[in-house]
């Protein structure tokens, strides 16, 4: 029982690790270099991270923030235990044209601004 509890506690803290790096990267100002026409401001960066879990995948999040955080590609692919590097490319690419439509940047824009 105390092993069970213990592998439960050691996950439950690597995730907590891992929610603290990720906020080591400035959403803000990775999501402005990648829209190419941004009209208004941004929302606060909790919220825009909200809104990036919400409408990117899984992978795709991971991606993004891994790159904006300044990771390597290969540090990229064994986080993400992908063998496959043009694939991590391309799911890059992905991300950033889905940061470019218009009903995806109507959500990261404040209206009280």
């Amino acid at each position: 029982m105390d092993s069970i509890v213990g592998f439960i506690l050691k996950a439950i803290l690597d995730k907590k690790i891992k929610f603290i790096k990720r906020k080591n990267v400035n959403f803000t100002n990775s999501i402005t270099k990648h829209i190419v026409k941004l009209v208004g401001t941004l929302k606060q960066e909790d919220e825009l991270i909200e809104v990036l879990k919400r409408k990117f995948t899984k992978k795709e999040f991971k991606i993004f923030a891994a790159f904006e955080e300044g990771q390597t590609l290969e540090e990229v692919m064994t986080l993400l235990k992908e063998n496959d590097s043009e694939r991590v490319e391309k799911t890059y690419q992905t991300a950033i044209k889905k940061l470019n439509q218009e009903l995806f940047k109507r959500e990261l824009i404040d209206i009280n601004f």
